[in-house]
C-alpha cells in the first residue's frame, strides 16, 4: 500500500501474467530451451540427410550407371538399314537420372566413357578404344551426358504414377540421342543418312520408353525422390 499526493492510498497496477513475464524474463529460459532444442533437432535431421550425399555414394551410384549401361550395350542387335545396332544401352541412360540422381548419373555416363576410351569392351558388340568415340557412332555415345540431369531434376518434382509424361520424356530423350547420333553420323563421320536408316529406329524407341515407364512405376517413390533431391542446408547455430 502506498500513499499518493493527495493522501488518498493506492495500490500498486498488477499487471497481466503473461505481459509480467515477458517483462521480467522469468519465462523466457524455458522459451529459449525449447526453440534451442527444435533448433538441434533440425540441424541434426538435416545432418542426417546430408549423409546421403557423400561422395562415396556418389561414387558407388556412378559405378553402377557405369555397369548398367556396359551390361545394356551388349543386349545388341544388328540392324540392316544401318551400320548403329540396337541396344538396350540408351533404356540404362535415360534411367540414370530419375533412379541415381543428376551428379551420379552424369558421372556415371563419364565414368562409362571413359572406360570405353581406355580400351575395355564396353560399347556396343564388345567394342572398346578411343577411336569409338570420335568413330561412326561417336554421336550417340557423347549425347548420353545431356539426359541424367534433367530427368533427374524431373524425377524430384513427380513420381513414377505420372506415366504418360514420362513416356513423352524418355522418348524426347531417345529422339534427342538419335538426332545427335545420325547428325554426327552425316556431318561429322560423312556418312549417307536416309530415313530408313533412322525411321528404323523408332518402334525401338517406343518399345524402350515404355519398359522405362514400367521401371519408375515399380520403383519405389522414396529412392527416385531421395536419389534426385537436392541436397540440403545446414542452418547455423
Amino acid at each position: 500500500m502506498a500513499v499518493g499526493r493527495t493522501g488518498s492510498p493506492w495500490r500498486r497496477p498488477c499487471l497481466p501474467e503473461g505481459i509480467r513475464e515477458a517483462l521480467t524474463g522469468r519465462a523466457l529460459a524455458p522459451r529459449v530451451a525449447i526453440m534451442s532444442t527444435s533448433g538441434a533437432a533440425s540441424r541434426a535431421e538435416a545432418a542426417s540427410s546430408v549423409r546421403e550425399f557423400t561422395p562415396a555414394l556418389i561414387l558407388r551410384n556412378a559405378v553402377f550407371v557405369c555397369l548398367a549401361a556396359a551390361l545394356a550395350a551388349q543386349l545388341s542387335m544388328p540392324v540392316s538399314e544401318s551400320s548403329t545396332p540396337f541396344t538396350l544401352q540408351t533404356l540404362a541412360v535415360l534411367l540414370a537420372g530419375p533412379l541415381a540422381g543428376a551428379r551420379a548419373g552424369t558421372a556415371g555416363i563419364l565414368l562409362y566413357l571413359l572406360a570405353g576410351a581406355l580400351g575395355l569392351p564396353v560399347f556396343a558388340d564388345g567394342r572398346g578404344g578411343s577411336e569409338v568415340l570420335s568413330g561412326p557412332t561417336a554421336g550417340f555415345l557423347w549425347s548420353f551426358l545431356l539426359l541424367p540431369t534433367p530427368l533427374a531434376h524431373l524425377a524430384r518434382r513427380i513420381d513414377g504414377s505420372w506415366s504418360a509424361l514420362w513416356f513423352g520424356c524418355f522418348l524426347v530423350g531417345h529422339l534427342l540421342i538419335l538426332l545427335f547420333g545420325f547428325g554426327w553420323l552425316a556431318f561429322g563421320a560423312g556418312v549417307a543418312v536416309t530415313a530408313s536408316s533412322w525411321s528404323v529406329f523408332l518402334p525401338g524407341a517406343v518399345l524402350k520408353s515404355m519398359l522405362g515407364v514400367l521401371v519408375l512405376r515399380f520403383t519405389p517413390t522414396h529412392v527416385t525422390r531421395s536419389a534426385s533431391r537436392r541436397r540440403p542446408r545446414i542452418e547455423p547455430e
